[in-house]
């Protein structure tokens, strides 16, 4: 834990406090923006505590050298000064919780609930990454649309495949590639009755709840192969 924190007394009972429910937790006390600086480079942080005001430092500018810094890891303001006001400004700018020291023993929940929500938002990052992998290095063409049929991405296979740069797709209606004549490909076809099929049809369509796939093989046959999940 890094802690920036100027009065002695404080920071002991604080450090009591999270040594107790976590002995082998290694506290860091800071009290300037180098000092600051220098703990939060080490690399080794998983929570920053800090006071909203110090005499040569102060917690907003704090939080935003983390944000710059360490912007996954969870930033308490433990205060006995905040106020409402200041606490909701803090929060708006990025802090993961507040406490005030009257209420100190609100502190290690408000640690347990950050590091559980750092750990769920490093998970969701993952799986983002993942399928941003997986969708942008897949073998076929991937357009994703929408429930209105506007095309919301398309992988670097589709580019290739019609001829044209994602950002010229995202936004337009996927009747744009289905229909003959719809890509700018040398040699690509798509059956004029599938476009007609895709939308007068709907009920022959297995639609997702939330996002629509539209797969696209290899430009190896003369029609364009399509699915939707």
């Amino acid at each position: 834990i890094l802690h920036l924190e100027d009065n002695l007394a404080d920071a002991e009972l604080i450090h009591a406090l999270v040594q107790a429910e976590w002995p082998d937790c290694r506290i860091h006390r800071v009290q300037t923006r180098e000092e600051f600086l220098r703990g939060i480079n080490s690399k080794d942080i998983d929570v920053i505590l800090s006071d909203f005001s110090l005499p040569q430092f102060d917690g907003l500018s704090a939080l935003t050298l983390a944000h710059e810094l360490a912007p996954a890891t969870p930033f308490i303001f433990l205060s006995g000064t905040i106020g409402e006001d200041n606490a909701v400004r803090a929060l708006q700018q990025g802090a993961t919780d507040y406490v005030i020291k009257d209420r100190i023993r609100r502190l290690v929940p408000a640690i347990h609930n950050a590091l559980i929500r750092a750990k769920e938002t490093a998970h969701r990052l993952t799986r983002e990454k993942q399928f941003q992998d997986l969708f942008e290095f897949a073998a076929d063409a991937i357009v994703m649309m929408n429930s209105k049929g506007r095309i919301m991405m398309a992988n670097q296979q589709a580019e290739k495949l019609f001829g044209y740069q994602r950002q010229d797709l995202v936004g337009q209606p996927i009747g744009k590639l289905l229909s003959a004549g719809g890509s700018h490909a040398p040699g690509y076809h798509a059956r004029a009755e599938l476009h007609q099929e895709f939308f007068s049809n709907p009920s022959r369509a297995r639609w997702a709840p939330a996002r629509r796939a539209c797969a696209a093989g290899k430009a190896t046959a003369p029609n364009f192969p399509w699915t939707s999940a």
